[in-house]
């Protein structure tokens, strides 16, 4: 999948497999989902994969990624606005591959709250001479996060 993101989109019980998503700036860029599997998709040198728009209503909830493959992102692989919310998201199984000489933050957010995030199974992988990831850069909030069985 290449060319124009789609931008302030609602999803309600989508699911994408099997997809390789490169080269975007903003590759989803979303105002709310719900409910939403992305399963097998390798999510190649974006800038970001997975942008909230701000503002009271936006939301993200119960969105699953299952063998997915996120690398060389360079900003954020998930960013959120103020008032945004996002909730319920699980990765299992999901590779995490930095881009040399970047923050490595899964998710940045600025003024949102994130809430019952997990990560199963999932591989951190860095570049040599990296420091490590960031589950989160924020100046909003954080609330349960389980880490279980990665590497």
């Amino acid at each position: 999948m290449s060319g124009s993101p789609q931008t302030n989109i609602g999803l309600t019980q989508a699911h994408f497999r099997g997809l390789r998503v490169t080269g975007f700036s903003t590759a989803i860029k979303a105002w709310k989902m719900f409910d939403c599997d992305f399963m097998d998709i390798g999510f190649e040198s974006n800038t970001t994969v997975l942008n909230l728009s701000g503002g009271t209503y936006s939301s993200l909830n119960d969105c699953r990624f299952t063998n997915c493959t996120l690398f060389e992102t360079a900003s954020a692989f998930f960013v959120a606005h103020a008032g945004a919310v996002a909730e319920g998201f699980q990765f299992s199984n999901c590779t995490f591959r930095n881009t040399p000489n970047v923050p490595n933050d899964i998710a940045r957010v600025y003024d949102a709250t994130l809430r019952d995030w997990i990560f199963t199974g999932c591989r951190f992988v860095l570049n040599e001479g990296d420091n490590g990831f960031r589950i989160l850069d924020a100046s909003g909030s954080l609330d349960s996060l389980t880490v279980g069985s990665c590497v």
